[in-house]
Parts: structure tokens; C-alpha cells; sequence
């Protein structure tokens, strides 16, 4: 039993410690919900609603100017420091 605790006290220190990169953070918390959706639809056989749909598709767009952002600010910095 203490080794299983000195064991989960190790992997949340190392959690904590590590830093995690902004963009999975937003791909994960976003993207899983529209993942959720699509395999609820597929495997349970349950209908995607018009209001999942919009809010998919929103979603999938803001993910989209996001990381469109980060890459032309990547770009800037890149020229800037040729």
C-alpha cells in the first residue's frame, strides 16, 4: 500500500512539474466532446442532433483559427529572427 502511494505521489509531481503544451491542452478539451458525438453515433447508434452539429462545427473552426494563429505568429517570429 505505501509503495502504491509513494508511486501516485511520484506521477502527480511529475505531472505538476511537466509543462504541457498549450495547443494539445486545447485539441484534447475541444476535441474530445466531438469525438465523443461521432463514436456515440457509430457504435450506440445515437442521432447527432442539429444543435451538435452547430456546435461541432463551431467548435472545429475556433480549433482551426487557433492553431492558424499560432502558425502565422511561429511564421513572424521565424522571419523576424532571419
Amino acid at each position: 500500500m505505501r509503495r502504491r502511494f509513494q508511486e501516485l505521489a511520484a506521477f502527480f509531481d511529475a505531472v505538476r512539474n511537466a509543462e504541457a503544451c498549450h495547443e494539445t491542452v486545447v485539441a484534447r478539451t475541444s476535441g474530445e466532446p466531438i469525438l465523443a458525438i461521432i463514436l456515440a453515433h457509430l457504435l450506440l447508434g445515437e442521432d447527432i442532433t442539429l444543435f451538435q452539429s452547430i456546435g461541432g462545427l463551431l467548435t472545429l473552426f475556433g480549433m482551426a483559427m487557433y492553431f492558424w494563429s499560432k502558425s502565422r505568429d511561429a511564421r513572424r517570429l521565424a522571419l523576424q529572427a532571419n
